[in-house]
Parts: structure tokens; sequence; C-alpha cells
């Protein structure tokens, strides 16, 4: 689809350069290499941010570099192969490379917001062991003798499971253990105060978590990223 679009309006001066069939022929090669060399290097960019606290900026300026400047060097090749040497100048270069990596950012906001959408349509793993009355908002997890107490905005629940298991589940909420007996999640933390030597997260249930020193810098790091 976009290969005809682009074959048929001839943007870039394709249109004064060639008729209509090498025009298509022309775009659907550049569109299909350069989206196949872009998804790749877009891909080993956002796997190697993975897990790191990043703010969403930074994360879309550098995976747009990752897919950008590959992109840009192979519409260059293609665009040698077709029109010779003299089509390119120093400053088509940079014309083409900041294009590329405008564009790559912008599809990388699409992923970004359609995984966003996947795992809002999918609840973490922890919530479906509750009662469908308790599946809502996950606040926290604490451990209780041999159980596990699940806390959301709806009630709590206690599970018999491990505790190492219970956080695995969590998988797609952005939390962290704070305790070897408590976890968090960050967006459901309403205040951290501190108290006689002790620091205490307060969740949006009213709950009150103590924070060991050993997670002390990661939940600062945490919060000031999130």
């Amino acid at each position: 689809m976009v290969s005809l679009i682009l074959g048929v309006s001839g943007p870039f001066q394709t249109y004064e350069i060639f008729a209509l069939a090498p025009r298509l022929i022309y775009w659907t090669i550049v569109a299909a290499i350069t989206f196949a060399v872009g998804v790749f290097f877009g891909n080993w960019a956002s796997m190697a941010l993975e897990g790191k606290k990043r703010p969403l900026v930074w994360r879309l300026l550098l995976v747009g570099i990752a897919a950008g400047v590959p992109v840009a060097n192979v519409v260059w090749l293609i665009n040698f192969a077709t029109f010779g040497r003299s089509v390119f100048s120093g400053s088509a270069m940079l014309t083409l490379g900041f294009y590329s990596i405008i564009i790559a950012m912008g599809i990388a906001v699409l992923f970004i917001l359609f995984e966003g959408k996947n795992v809002e349509q999918k609840p973490p793993q922890i919530l479906l062991r509750l009662p469908h009355r308790l599946r809502a908002k996950l606040y926290s997890l604490s451990v209780q003798d041999h159980y596990v107490q699940i806390c959301t905005s709806k009630g709590k629940h206690l599970v018999l499971m491990r505790f190492s298991d219970a956080i695995k589940e969590t998988t797609g909420i952005e939390g962290m253990q704070i305790h070897r007996s408590h976890w968090v999640a960050l967006a459901e933390i309403k205040s951290v105060t501190k108290s006689n030597g002790k620091t205490i997260v307060q969740t949006h249930s009213g709950k009150e978590l103590p924070v060991s020193r050993t997670y002390m810098s990661s939940l600062e790091k945490a919060l000031q990223l999130f």
C-alpha cells in the first residue's frame, strides 16, 4: 500500500524522473528494503534498551537513530545504483539522514503505543489468581507466612505461592521489590515518607509498606524516571 501511494504520487522528484511503471518498481524496492532494515535495527535497539529505565523521549531518539541511520544508507545505495554518484551532495545526505531518523522515530511511537495497548488488554498473570471481583489495578504484593497477599484497587486476597514467583507474574506492570517481603507498583505509590530512620511507602489503597536499605537507592532512581 505504501509503495503504491509513493509510486503514484512520485515524491522527491521521482514523478519527473520516472514513468509510472518504473516509479512503482522503484518505490516498491525502497519501501520493502527500508522497512526490513528499519524493523531489524529498531527491534535490536528496543531489545538493548529493554529493562533499562530511560525517559520515553530518549528511547524514541535512540531507536530512531539506530533505525534511521541504516535506512538512510540503504536509500543512498539504492539511489546510487539507480541514478549514479552525481545525485548526492553532502547536504542531500544530511537531509536524507534527518528524515530517515524522524520517520523511524514516528514508527517507534506507533510500535510503543501498540505495545502499550496490548499490555493494557492483557492483564498480568498474577491477577488471574484472584476472584473476578478483585481483578483490578495491582497495588502491591506482601508475604504472609507461606502466602502472598495481593492488594488491588478492589481489595486483598491471599494466594499460596512463593513470593519470587508472584513477582515474576507481575510482568507488564512497572513495579519493584522494596523489601524482602514487599513489592509495589510504581504508579500506585501515593507517597514516600521517612520517620525514625525508617522509609515508608504508602499506596493509593492506604497501605503502608516498609522499604529496606537494600532497595532504597533503586527505589529513588525508579521514582525519578517513572
